[in-house]
């Protein structure tokens, strides 16, 4: 989430910038809050003790305290460990993202459709939706967007329908297989 939204947030702020031509004192408050975001997320996850203890002073949540004290257990080290993998997990569906729409469309500007793409995922990370009813949230956000580059609408909606249908859909099929398999209440004696 926290790279997720600090990417994001940026490239929300180069799309209202070349898109939508704000005043620039607008720009100037949208970079702003981009940077403010940007900075609380960095900031929270790497000093979560100091999260802990905001937290712990708000009333309301004193009742998930433990799960909080359970978070400043981990030590910056730790934190830098699993920040580097979720990039990298960042990075790889990035890149399907790339390769599918680059595959589709290869007219595409590589700067301008990486930065839809990271509005994409911040976008869909802030929707709620059912993994199943996904791919239309995903492919009405992915088509929206990127008609302010392309106008092939039914290869964004392509791309995104088979990203939804290779991380999502063939990997629950093949759990599927697995679950299927287990033995929940004793009953094969195999």
């Amino acid at each position: 989430m926290v790279i997720t939204n600090v990417l994001g947030a940026f490239a929300i702020f180069w799309f209202v910038w070349r898109f939508l031509h704000p005043a620039p004192w607008l720009t100037i408050v949208v970079f702003l809050s981009a940077a403010l975001y940007s900075s609380l997320f960095l900031l929270f996850y790497f000093s979560i003790k100091r999260l802990t203890t905001l937290i712990n002073k708000v009333r309301f949540l004193t009742k998930f305290r433990r799960f909080f004290m359970i978070l400043a257990q981990y030590r910056r080290k730790h934190l830098i460990i699993i920040f580097n993998f979720c990039l990298a997990r960042f990075i790889v569906f990035t890149s399907q993202y790339y390769l599918i729409i680059n595959m589709l469309i290869p007219s595409l500007p590589v700067f301008a459709m990486i930065m839809m793409i990271f509005i994409l995922f911040f976008i869909q990370s802030a929707l709620p939706s059912l993994d199943l009813l996904d791919v239309g949230v995903r492919t009405m956000t992915a088509t929206y967007f990127f008609s302010f580059i392309t106008s092939q609408e039914v290869a964004v909606m392509a791309a995104t329908a088979c990203i939804w249908f290779v991380n999502l859909i063939v990997p629950a099929i093949l759990g599927s297989a697995f679950v299927f398999k287990l033995n929940f209440f004793g009953t094969n004696r195999n």
